[in-house]
């Protein structure tokens, strides 16, 4: 996320960014997406092949229409979630 906490004033647009290693043990096909917590609806994806020379992508989450509350933020590599953020929107 563009900031350090998990709590956040819904007032401006939140920016989630996958950062990639130097290196890539494979190219593969990566996802972000959000989820309200503990529900298995995604409201948002973002989907980005893997290249070599990839080092980073965004998403600008549209957090403006979301309503306050929990979420969850998902990165995934291929089949598997490589690590997931929990955020709460006020």
């Amino acid at each position: 996320m563009n900031d350090h906490s998990d709590h956040f004033k819904n007032n401006a647009v939140l920016i989630a960014m996958a950062i990639y290693p130097d290196k890539k043990e494979s190219l593969r096909q990566a996802q972000l997406y959000v989820t309200k917590r503990g529900d298995s609806e995604i409201l948002q994806v973002q989907k980005e092949r893997e290249t070599a020379d990839l080092a980073a992508f965004e998403m600008r989450l549209k957090n403006l229409k979301w309503e306050p509350g929990e979420y969850t933020l998902y990165f995934k590599r291929g089949l598997e979630i490589q690590m997931k953020l929990d955020f709460t929107l006020e």
